[in-house]
């Protein structure tokens, strides 16, 4: 199936003709769906210079990291507010999830009981 023959919708904010299936719209840039951009709004474990707050709002935004922590200076410079709005993004965004190991049901367990002595074998206190 070519991109002609895909469904196809417009672009509630630029009216530009997009796919259907579209999270975001190309031309714009704009969400078209809020409750998916807020979904995955988490800090990363890795990859992160403090808490992870601007790589996380990085890599929601597909932006380099380095632009968002330079306007999170530039905001603490002009007025304050890039401290107080970290603060509250640093409470607010959870930790992204523990990626699974393995799952309970494929790791195996086998407890096997000590090696029994044999009972006539002499006793090394005795020997001695």
């Amino acid at each position: 199936m070519n991109a002609a023959e895909r469904p196809q919708k417009k672009c509630p904010y630029c009216a530009e003709t997009i796919n259907a299936e579209a999270i975001k719209c190309r031309y714009c840039g704009s969400w078209l769906d809020k409750r998916r951009f807020l979904e995955d709004w988490t800090r990363p474990r890795k990859g992160r210079q403090f808490v992870g707050v601007c790589a996380g709002i990085a890599r929601q935004m597909a932006i380099p990291v380095t632009l968002v922590r330079i306007a999170f200076v530039l905001l603490t410079v002009i007025g304050g507010y890039g401290v107080l709005l970290y603060l509250a993004l640093w409470l607010l965004m959870p930790w992204e999830p523990k990626p699974d190991k393995a799952p309970p049901s494929a790791v195996s367990v086998t407890l096997r009981p000590p090696p029994a002595e044999p009972a006539d074998a002499p006793d090394p206190e005795q020997q001695g």
